[in-house]
């Protein structure tokens, strides 16, 4: 978002020195033409006459901007700031707001002669605040009479002596994205520009979806009443994440390779702990490997690799484990749920290979990966001193399925 305006709330209040001459011009020459008075806002005796003011700077304001390139957008804001206006004069007292109107008597007349009587006195001027933090006045709105020169200057400066003289800074908001209410706000000479920022929780992932050239069963045929290893559900996406959108748990392609060393080395370094690309052109052809990727806005921010393999029993009959050889993640893109799902899907794969036993090894001290695999069922089973270098173990993991599964 654009960023909040901060001024020194001694220097609003006495306008001094030549950067801020014009404003301190414009608030005497409101005090020497226009008879007014000061009053703090009560709903009860103020409403009906802020309201009709509100009426007219908006109309002021949408006739104004009518024909400007942005004026739908302007006149949206417009309607909304409105609405926000009109609950704050309503609601004021219970939502702990400041609030202080201005009351104008006399009109400006040609220089040199008196002022023009106004009938009676007439509420021109009303401003809202609140205390921000320990140390700052937030002004949240301001809404003057434009016809009546100086009185902007003067509503303001008076609200910071008034209420805020305690605070040495004050808050004024931001600028719309409005060039001249930049220009304007940056005349007051901010002492800093307060960044702000809009935080959304970004949407659950609906669909994590696997796609396959043809339809095919979950195991192997040859075992009709096996069960998959895991029902594959979508994880929900974390808010953390700067990533939006769903990401898509598919196989490897081709020229998925770069970006899968890429990711290689970006988790795991060069120190001989990652695949390089040799190693993955190898296992993408291998027909007993399984090598995933995960996908979001057309580019890979996951993969994964495993391996079947095939072992004789003491029954001289071979049965079949699985072990996943990595899992990668770039570390934009974590805590959306793309490493679960990429563990998931090398598990799935792998059980519709009749698959019953999966085995990994994970360093110690990696605490995120070693509370998913235990969440997703894998026991620790050992420890493997010095396994990924010097002081750096491993713990060796293992998952087995509830119907096992084996191939004659």
């Amino acid at each position: 978002m654009g960023a909040d305006y901060v001024y020194d709330v001694r220097r609003m209040i006495d306008l001094a020195g030549g950067d801020l001459a014009s404003k301190r011009q414009a608030r005497t020459r409101f005090l020497r033409n226009y008879a007014h008075r000061v009053e703090p806002y009560d709903a009860a005796k103020h409403l009906d006459d802020c309201r009709a003011l509100l009426e007219q700077w908006r109309n002021h304001q949408d006739g104004q901007h009518a024909l400007g390139p942005d004026a739908d957008t302007g006149a949206l804001k417009r309607h909304k700031e409105s609405v926000a206006t009109d609950l704050c004069l309503r609601t004021a007292t219970e939502l702990g707001l400041a609030g202080m109107v201005v009351y104008v008597k006399s009109a400006e007349s040609a220089p040199g002669t008196p002022p023009v009587e106004l009938p009676d006195w007439s509420l021109q001027g009303f401003t809202f605040g609140e205390k921000l933090g320990s140390d700052q006045a937030s002004i949240t709105i301001e809404k003057t009479d434009l016809g009546i020169k100086g009185l902007a200057q003067f509503i303001f400066s008076e609200f910071c002596q008034r209420d805020w003289a305690d605070r040495p800074f004050v808050n004024v908001g931001d600028d719309w994205g409005i060039e001249t209410l930049a220009w304007t706000k940056m005349s007051y000479r901010p002492v800093k520009l307060l960044q702000k920022y809009v935080l959304r929780r970004t949407a659950a992932v609906t669909a994590v979806v696997v796609p396959a050239a043809a339809p095919r069963p979950r195991l192997a045929a040859s075992h009709p009443g096996a069960q998959p290893m895991f029902d594959f559900v979508a994880p929900e996406v974390s808010p953390r994440s700067p990533a939006t959108g769903a990401f898509v748990v598919r196989e490897a392609r081709r020229d998925d390779l770069d970006a899968a060393v890429a990711l290689e080395r970006t988790c795991f370094g060069e120190g001989g702990f990652s695949l390089t690309k040799r190693q993955l052109q190898y296992l993408y052809r291998r027909p007993t490997a399984v090598f995933m990727v995960a996908e979001q806005s057309g580019r890979v921010v996951g993969e994964g690799v495993a391996l079947v393999r095939k072992h004789k029993s003491r029954q001289n009959s071979s049965s079949l484990s699985g072990r996943i050889y990595s899992v990668a993640v770039d570390p934009c893109c974590r805590g959306q749920g793309v490493g679960e799902a990429l563990v998931r899907a090398l598990c799935d794969a792998l059980g519709d290979r009749g698959v019953r036993r999966i085995y990994l090894e994970v360093e110690t001290n990696n605490s995120a990966a070693l509370h998913l695999y235990e969440r997703l069922g894998f026991k620790q089973t050992d420890t493997l001193a010095d396994y990924y270098g010097p002081g750096r173990p491993a713990v060796h993991m293992l998952f087995e399925s509830a119907a096992p599964v084996s191939v004659g």
